[in-house]
């Protein structure tokens, strides 16, 4: 059943408008007709919706909710600080959501080979229209967050929560034993580093303002790989992957 983000508030028993671009998916790809059943979101909650009628020629839809949806929210909410890369933010970004993130902090780090340069509009407007189809598909009852790149030093007053960075170099302490350690958190924050690894500088940084260094393993994972897996982990280990 294919599920759509509402804008408006959704209340049971009332009618929702769906124009503009999901309109045009509805009525022109999906071939969807009137009283067949779809998934409206608003707000974080989904409703079960029986589709009312469909305008082909302004591309509208009206459905009205018939009840409400389980949540597929996970309770702990993932913030991925993941270093620039050259050309890997569109594949982390729709995974990401696949796998439950919430939130995207694009990071520059010493050793990104993509650096922060001039304004980011283009660039954000597409990152967040990734998020927002893979959130359809993956029937999340949020759009993850996409925020502005920031360099490292401007996170500081970001942070809440637990905060682990993923360190290659990191021996002594994995993510399993930082996660048994501490207890389950409402919100975990992910330090991922760029293609060419973090700096030392800023391992030392990110100890100093709290961040606990953790390892994933003997294996070296790729940028684009590393936060999903520990996203993963977090959230199997949390209870939220409900398997």
């Amino acid at each position: 059943m294919n599920r759509f983000f509402i804008d408006d508030e959704i209340k049971i028993g009332e009618e929702f408008e769906i124009s503009g671009d999901d309109g045009r998916h509805i009525t022109r790809s999906l071939r969807i007709k009137k009283g067949e059943l779809i998934e409206g979101v608003a707000f974080g909650k989904a409703y079960l919706s029986e589709v009312i009628d469909v305008n082909r020629e302004d591309n509208t839809v009206i459905a009205k909710a018939i009840e409400p949806i389980k949540t597929n929210e996970p309770m702990t909410s993932i913030r991925l600080f993941q270093g620039l890369t050259k050309s890997k933010e569109d594949f982390i970004i729709q995974k990401g959501t696949e796998v439950g993130i919430s939130d995207f902090f694009p990071i520059e780090f010493i050793r990104s080979v993509s650096k922060i340069k001039g304004k980011q509009d283009n660039k954000m407007e597409r990152w967040q229209k990734i998020a927002r189809e893979s959130a359809m598909q993956s029937k999340r009852d949020i759009i993850p967050r996409v925020h502005y790149p920031k360099k490292l030093i401007d996170i500081k007053d970001s942070l809440e929560g637990l905060s682990i960075v993923l360190y290659e170099e990191e021996l002594s302490f994995s993510l399993k034993d930082c996660l048994k350690k501490i207890g389950e958190c409402k919100i975990v924050n992910i330090f991922v580093g760029p293609e060419g690894g973090f700096d030392s500088s800023e391992i030392k940084f990110l100890i100093e303002i709290g961040v606990h260094s953790v390892s994933l393993g003997r294996r070296i994972l790729r940028t684009e790989t590393a936060g999903l897996v520990a996203s993963s982990i977090v959230l199997y280990e949390y209870g939220d992957m409900e398997i």
